[in-house]
């Protein structure tokens, strides 16, 4: 689905600054690892701090994707889940939300083009992204990286991670850079994080275009 960007239509709405800061957040930390990522490869080293760093901030980003939907749908999340602001584990998060509203994952968007004057279309990103199942998937491996392994286990010590450090902070970024995310309502956000500056939420409106 593509979208048109409604002029002069901010978000002004107390959730979507708490969304545009949360997005912010995101940047900072996703900044945070890939300086960590460099420092290894500049020292040649992989040292115990950075590493655990690197997957401290992509854990801690995965549940800012997922709390940053929760904000999203608040309203009706709420009338379905009273205890949903003390929820931690990720995966029932998501499971929650997806019975709220099967729409509440971000969807990466490419950059808005004109198409008439003073509106704008986006439409779906080619850019490296990540799923749904895969942001759990990245928060629970962080997760048995992050955690003290028990010395008397016999399980291998070697963790399978998926993609690449590198792939995995490429596809976090490519999903959040331009993304859409819709409310319990049908109403859209158009998303804009920039890698410095202030973050752009817009209204939105399906384009049958």
């Amino acid at each position: 689905m593509s979208t048109i960007i409604l002029s002069s239509a901010p978000a002004n709405t107390q959730d979507a600054k708490r969304y545009a800061n949360g997005m912010a957040e995101i940047r900072q930390r996703l900044g945070v690892a890939r300086t960590a990522v460099a420092r290894i490869r500049e020292t040649q080293n992989q040292d115990l701090v950075s590493t655990e760093a690197i997957f401290l901030q992509m854990r801690k980003v995965c549940e800012l994707i997922a709390f940053g939907s929760l904000i999203a749908n608040k309203e009706l999340y709420s009338q379905h889940y009273e205890t949903f602001a003390e929820d931690w584990r990720l995966g029932r998060v998501v499971d929650k939300l997806r019975k709220v509203n099967p729409d509440f994952f971000p969807v990466p968007m490419s950059a808005p083009y004109e198409v008439a004057p003073g509106h704008k279309q986006v439409g779906p990103s080619l850019a490296l992204s990540i799923t749904e199942g895969e942001l759990v998937d990245l928060y629970n491996i962080c997760g048995r990286i992050l955690h003290s392994r028990n010395p008397f286990s016999t399980a291998d010590a070697t963790h399978q991670i998926g993609y690449t450090v590198d792939e995995w902070l490429a596809r976090l970024e490519g999903l959040l850079r331009w993304h859409r995310i819709q409310l319990v309502n049908g109403a859209l956000w158009l998303v804009n994080v920039p890698e410095s500056g202030n973050v752009h939420v817009t209204t939105a409106v399906p384009s049958n275009t």
